[in-house]
């Protein structure tokens, strides 16, 4: 779980053995590093309050042997977060005895497809393309004539909410992405899928692509699954 939607209460799996109670305190984390090792999450916990805390009374197991449950999570707005799984207060400074994640709320998701001109990845690599889709995760609404850097190059959205970005001889696959919104500011890492989400126009060829995501990846049975598809031809 590295990105969930704006007030999304997110249902996490718990497997757990020889407890009873569980606590989970969310922490904003907007002036740390969003990869944490032990030693920053101590100063977090050190010298920051949570922005929220949620308890659980776990279901009963048997004792020595692992059970699992699900239990839903805190409703948060956006934002970067740290999130502790732990049993009692006592616990919090050890990092043996608790579980820690960080994550991003956000309204914004980008996701890409590569446009080649040339017959295989790295000829003529030039006149290669990529294109940027800007959306909302949830409603896949386009976000229009919006601020986006790629690489520290600035464009703006169209109508469709992409952005066309060339490559030189000097691109790699990873692009640093960032969508400024009036109420947020979205930073990712994305790279090319080159073998998957593309469109080639050699020898005059028309290609037909489909992206298909899901809201998780994975389900347990009974749960309801929320999908998009978009169909790409050229």
């Amino acid at each position: 779980m590295n990105e969930v939607y704006e007030k999304e209460a997110v249902k996490y799996l718990i497997n757990y053995k020889n407890i009873q109670k569980l606590q989970i305190a969310y922490y904003d984390i907007r002036y740390y590093p969003k990869v944490i090792n032990d030693s920053i999450y101590k100063v977090i916990i050190a010298q920051n309050k949570p922005v929220a805390n949620i308890a659980f009374n776990l279901p009963e197991a048997e004792k020595y042997f692992s059970s699992s449950t699900e239990v839903l999570g805190e409703k948060l707005p956006l934002g970067n977060y740290l999130m502790v799984a732990y049993e009692g207060s006592e616990d919090l400074t050890d990092t043996y005895k608790v579980k820690y994640h960080t994550f991003t709320v956000t309204n914004v998701m980008v996701f890409n497809k590569n446009i080649s001109h040339s017959g295989t990845y790295g000829e003529n690599k030039r006149s290669d393309e990529i294109l940027f889709y800007v959306v909302h995760p949830q409603t896949g609404k386009p976000y229009t004539h919006a601020s986006v850097a790629i690489n520290n190059q600035r464009f703006t959205t169209n109508a469709n909410g992409t952005v066309l970005f060339t490559k030189d001889e000097n691109s790699t696959r990873a692009f640093n992405v960032q969508v400024f919104l009036n109420n947020e500011t979205y930073k990712t890492t994305i790279y090319e899928d080159w073998s998957k989400q593309s469109i080639s126009s050699t020898n005059g060829y028309e290609d037909v692509n489909v992206l298909f995501y899901t809201d998780r990846s994975i389900y347990r049975p009974g749960q309801d699954v929320q999908f998009k598809g978009i169909l790409y031809q050229t």
